[in-house]
């Protein structure tokens, strides 16, 4: 056993194995690290063909005369925490492009109520007694006036299948 130990095919094999652990280990690390960092950053790379998951030219040259206005602002208000809604795809999409317009443009907030713990912060922007505000809906508010969407309204659905396409 002794021999065995001190065999040459023994060490160099211990130290490729050791190195194949370490490397696995630190790829393992840097995926973990990049991973909180693009979360915590918003890092986003859109690779579809159309860039459809990316500011379009067309809503941020729409937005840009707005940058001067004074006391303009707006506010998105999703109905559940950050964390919540990315585990949903479609929510997921539409609170990465909300907060790629936040960090565009300076008049945009973005804003996070649990509907479920404080149901009477979202109160003001029913329409009527009974309507409902769901926690898939998104507020969107600038001065007095506001506008609630539910997820499906932000997509166009099938018709026979109310699946979004």
């Amino acid at each position: 056993m002794n021999k065995l130990f001190h065999d040459r095919k023994f060490r160099y094999g211990s130290a490729a194995v050791a190195l194949t652990c370490v490397c696995v280990a630190l790829v393992i690390v840097f995926n973990a690290i990049f991973t909180v960092l693009a979360a915590k950053n918003n890092w986003f790379l859109d690779m579809t063909e159309e860039r459809i998951f990316d500011l379009s030219e067309e809503s941020v040259r729409l937005l840009e005369g707005l940058r001067e206005k004074d006391g303009f602002h707006i506010d998105f208000i999703f109905c559940q925490e950050a964390d919540q809604l990315d585990e949903n795809y479609y929510m997921r999409i539409i609170h990465n492009l909300v907060k790629q317009y936040a960090e565009e443009f300076n008049f945009i907030d973005v804003k996070y109520v649990d509907i479920n713990t404080h149901p009477g912060e979202v109160e003001q922007y029913k329409k009527t007694s009974s309507a409902t505000i769901a926690r898939t809906s998104l507020i969107v508010t600038s001065g007095t006036a506001f506008r609630v969407y539910t997820r499906e309204s932000l997509y166009t659905l099938k018709q026979d299948s109310s699946e979004v396409y």
